[in-house]
């Protein structure tokens, strides 16, 4: 074929495909079907993993896992009066608070930390003013410990913490009690050991406003009554000496000695 043919071929492919392709560009069911026919590739940005916050937690006594309010079931013995025995901790870092809740006309009890910068004059506060006083440990102590406390700080009425683990024998044979910070210790140990045993029912300075510890103080006359007692503990703090100023001034009766 000579190359004027091939020219001349070429030109009449060439124009036969442009009026197909323009045929499907005129026809909108054909260029429908081509359009479907079609992929598509969309670009998606990858999902964010939203952010979720973690949950607020909630601090007891010295744990965050501490109920602020121990479960137990009221007492058998109980007469409907409300009885509520304070006991304030950890005392021996402020002396000024100390001394303030010393001289409160309150029958209650102080924990100091030995390790406190006024825990020495804490002791003496508690002493002058006949409040019973008991010294903080982290677990139970030896023998030896025991002895070095006791001649360090004169008077201790015993000890406290939130391990109750081997107190009851550790401190057994002696006139020296135990107070259970957290409030879940066995009593029978204790009994069996002839030592004393407070432990903590509830705390009622779990936000350090006056107008919410007089709430939770009146709610431990409400369980005082149904339990025979109730033992509080607070925080040597100036919201939680003005609110048991007040309470002792309105239910002054319902306050009584935290007698192990």
């Amino acid at each position: 074929m000579s190359r004027f043919a091939l020219v001349f071929w070429g030109l009449v492919a060439a124009c036969g495909l442009a009026a197909i392709v323009a045929g499907m560009i005129g026809n909108p069911r054909v260029a429908a079907r081509a359009a479907a026919n079609r992929k598509v590739v969309v670009a998606v940005a990858p999902a964010r993993a939203a952010s979720t916050p973690s949950p607020r937690r909630t601090r007891a006594t010295f744990g965050d896992d501490w109920d602020v309010v121990v479960d137990r079931p009221p007492s058998p013995d109980a007469d409907g009066s409300a009885r509520v025995a304070v006991v304030v901790g950890p005392c021996g870092s402020d002396g000024a608070l100390d001394a303030a809740f010393a001289r409160l006309d309150v029958p209650l009890a102080m924990v100091i930390d030995p390790a406190g910068p006024d825990a020495l004059a804490a002791a003496g506060y508690a002493r002058s003013q006949r409040k019973p006083f008991y010294l903080q440990v982290g677990r139970v102590p030896s023998p030896g410990a025991i002895g070095a406390l006791l001649t360090r700080f004169d008077g201790a009425a015993g000890f406290a913490s939130a391990d109750p683990h081997g107190m009851a024998a550790a401190l057994a044979g002696t006139s020296l009690a135990f107070v259970d910070e957290r409030g879940l210790a066995d009593p029978a140990p204790f009994a069996k050991a002839g030592t004393g045993l407070l432990r903590r029912d509830l705390t009622v300075d779990e936000r350090d406003a006056s107008g919410y510890v007089s709430f939770m103080l009146g709610r431990a006359a409400v369980l005082g009554a149904a339990r025979g007692r109730t033992v509080a503990w607070m925080r040597p703090r100036a919201a939680s000496l003005q609110a048991l100023r007040a309470f002792a001034a309105s239910h002054g009766r319902d306050v009584v000695a935290p007698a192990p």
